[in-house]
């Protein structure tokens, strides 16, 4: 999902990080912020929020200065224990981000999200679910 500032606005590094660290996500390794199982930062990744920007990392240091038109979430659905709740914590998150940001949600095509395409979604998580139970 991305998550993109009004047209023609940025969105502030500094705000980002606020509502990001608010919401439970963590700083990680790659240079990106994740949300773990855990609002500690403890367990398993659920997902990630990249940069729009190339590379699609965040500095800390430069953090406060950068601006970026929005950021993209994301999650490797096979990786999880149970991707469908972790796919619903995802959407708690965003519907957070966008409320607190005044971001617009868009779809791996860029495309506005719609219901129907969470739903679309969560089925894919799902569908990896069952999948895995029955193996």
């Amino acid at each position: 999902m991305h998550l993109m500032a009004p047209k023609g606005e940025l969105l502030s590094g500094s705000d980002l990080q606020e509502v990001a660290l608010k919401v439970g996500f963590r700083f990680g390794e790659l240079k990106v912020f994740q949300r773990h199982l855990n609002e500690d930062g403890s367990g398993e990744v659920l997902f990630s929020m990249a940069n729009l920007v190339n590379p699609g990392t965040f500095d800390l240091n430069t953090i406060d200065e950068m601006t970026t038109p929005g950021v993209t979430l994301f999650m490797a659905l096979e990786d999880l224990d149970d991707p469908v709740a972790a796919f619903d914590v995802m959407v708690e998150t965003v519907d957070t981000l966008t409320a607190e940001l005044n971001l617009s949600v868009l779809d791996e095509t860029r495309s506005s999200m719609t219901r129907q395409t969470i739903d679309h979604y969560r089925q894919r998580a799902r569908d990896v679910s069952f999948r895995r139970n029955q193996s």
